[in-house]
């Protein structure tokens, strides 16, 4: 089975780039998602295409959400700063932590 490849979606025998827009620039794109047609190429090649648009989409959204004031972090930075906001400066030790050496 292939692997599945972020923001390809196949139709048929057609590939689809698909990525969701910003929150905040759904009433400049009208639309939640844009969906770009690939045409008929291999999954490999759809692969590649996918990873171009997504970064040509993505730079652009977070330009356009630069320019509002907005910033823009992705997936894993807001993980990460939702786990350093919640914990306290004091660290406990782990009830069962070994040491590393």
């Amino acid at each position: 089975m292939a692997k599945k490849v972020p923001y390809l979606v196949q139709k048929g025998h057609s590939y689809y780039f698909r990525i969701r827009v910003p929150a905040a620039l759904k009433a400049a794109y009208g639309r939640a998602e844009v969906v770009e047609p690939l045409g008929r190429v291999s999954q490999p090649q759809g692969a590649i295409k996918a990873r171009e648009l997504a970064a040509h989409y993505t730079a652009q959204f977070q330009t356009q959400l630069h320019e509002l004031g907005i910033e823009a972090i992705g997936p894993a930075a807001r993980a990460l700063r939702s786990n350093t906001d919640s914990r306290s400066s004091a660290r406990m030790p782990m009830k069962n932590s070994f040491p590393l050496w």
